[in-house]
């Protein structure tokens, strides 16, 4: 049974008697010299209190310290690193996701201590304990706030291809000297694992919680099923019509005009990178492009935009050095349904809900490798327009390649992917996949399974296609059931 936001009960003020009512009662009697009161009980919802008494997941927004005195920055660290750090762990690798930067000067618990605290002023005590609650429901979510996760302690121990998660603790690598107490730090419920801990969990600042499984004597790791914990949406005012507006909080699928910063600061260009790499650019030794969207800098000239992971909403370079950077003022959209289309040649801002290939088969999920290995999470996780979870399998673009149909051929069209499916005369083409209304005589020409055709086949698939290598270019049978049996399409060179 849910336990009530507050109880209700009748009181006598005269000899201070009280009556109870009981759960599931609603009759309040004001009677007998009684009166009737509701006493509320205050809600603490995660991740604005703790899940834990240490607290080691919290990553609430408390700034200031049991006594009243403001927090400092972490990331300054005013005191050096504090004596209870492990000596084997940087600095950073205290905090979730190995990002002091964004934890700001908010109530954290890196070392492990009693429970959140945060470095204050005054240089005597160095820092204090913060009065953060303990969550109304103590059950932890199963569901990430940030997008690498790493503050998840839900229950979680399969990975996103069903395989069961390996305890922690019994990892071997071959490298010498290392121990998973090395990685503890990065652990938000590090002092429950033991033997049997195999929960889904990111100690060391990967895209998303994963775990690893023994297959044929290797160790392989895989990204698990764990979303984004639910949030309302922020509606903008009328007006705010995207793309010169944000969709989401984060808004990495911006890609208005606005270059000016919140205080006025006019933006530098993206493409002369004044500053090098930035520190939340998930795969720092790859190329600078490639954490755009469309991977190409130089489109995006001195617009905001959000290409990396920590920071809160578009931003963009300035020409201070000093703080390098600021955030610009962009509105949310009034409508928060993401268009299901997109505005560019290669799409790399598209964030719809389109989740089938082209020829009808379900998309795979973005964080998992089965059945198609790639690396885009790895080396492309900041070119995607959105953030990503376990139940990411929309069509993307994060490899700023033209995927799309080309509704022209070239030469022979053995290559053409578009969306023509009537014949030269007009008539519609029967889907490849299908034995009426006439028989695929060709077989001995093609593979009905698609090994000669340039993209997947599906039952529906019936655009013109070129799988008999045809000098004369694509075709298609003829799905009316009538003469000819199959005809040549009208398909222009590029």
């Amino acid at each position: 049974m849910l336990k009530p936001p507050c109880h209700a009960f009748n009181y006598r003020e005269s000899d201070g008697s009280c009556q109870l009512v009981l759960n599931g009662m609603s009759n309040l009697t004001e009677a007998n010299g009684y009166g009737a009161y509701v006493q509320s009980k205050q809600q603490h919802t995660y991740p604005e209190c703790r899940l834990t008494v240490k607290g080691r997941e919290y990553i609430g927004k408390m700034k200031n310290s049991e006594s009243g005195k403001e927090c400092l920055r972490w990331d300054i660290q005013p005191y050096g690193k504090p004596e209870d750090f492990s000596n084997e762990v940087s600095y950073a690798g205290h905090f979730p996701n190995l990002d002091v930067w964004s934890q700001k000067n908010y109530c954290r618990n890196p070392s492990g201590k009693k429970r959140p605290w945060c470095f204050i002023s005054d240089p005597e005590i160095q820092w204090e304990y913060c009065e953060i609650p303990m969550c109304t429901d103590r059950d932890h979510p199963e569901c990430k706030v940030t997008q690498q996760g790493s503050e998840y302690i839900g229950k979680q121990n399969t990975t996103l291809s069903g395989r069961r998660c390996q305890p922690w603790r019994s990892l071997t690598y071959e490298q010498e000297n290392f121990t998973i107490d090395n990685y503890l730090p990065g652990f938000a419920d590090s002092d429950e694992i033991d033997e049997h801990f195999n929960f889904c969990r990111n100690p060391n600042a990967d895209a998303a919680p994963l775990c690893s499984y023994t297959e044929e004597n290797s160790t392989i790791w895989e990204y698990c099923n764990v979303s984004f914990c639910g949030g309302r949406a922020e509606k903008g005012d009328d007006g705010h019509v995207y793309p010169e507006c944000r969709l989401s909080e984060k808004g990495k699928e911006y890609v208005g005009r606005r270059s000016e910063t919140e205080t006025g600061k006019t933006c530098l260009t993206w493409g002369n990178r004044p500053y090098g790499t930035p520190w939340d650019f998930l795969n720092r030794d790859g190329e600078y492009a490639g954490h755009f969207l469309n991977l190409d800098p130089s489109i995006h000239e001195n617009y905001c935009r959000n290409s990396g992971l920590h920071r809160e909403r578009p931003w963009c370079f300035v020409t201070d050095p000093e703080i390098e950077w600021e955030y610009c003022d962009i509105p949310r959209c009034h409508d928060q349904n993401p268009p299901e289309c997109k505005l560019t040649m290669q799409g790399g801002e598209y964030v719809g809900k389109q989740n089938a290939t082209f020829s009808g088969f379900p998309c795979q999920h973005w964080l998992t490798n089965f059945p198609n290995p790639h690396d885009m999470i790895e080396q492309r996780l900041s070119a995607f327009s959105d953030e990503v979870d376990g139940s990411h399998n929309f069509c993307r673009n994060p490899d700023g390649l033209f995927h799309g149909p080309t509704e022209c051929r070239i030469q022979s069209g053995t290559e053409y992917m578009g969306t023509k499916n009537r014949t030269k005369s007009g008539h519609p083409c029967q889907p490849w996949l299908s034995h009426t209304p006439h028989e695929l005589h060709e077989k001995y020409y093609y593979n009905p399974k698609g090994r000669s055709f340039p993209d997947d086949l599906h039952s529906s698939h019936n655009f013109c296609r070129n799988p008999t290598s045809d000098p004369a270019g694509p075709w298609c049978y003829n799905g009316a059931g009538k003469r000819p049996e199959w005809e040549y399409c009208d398909i222009p060179r590029c």
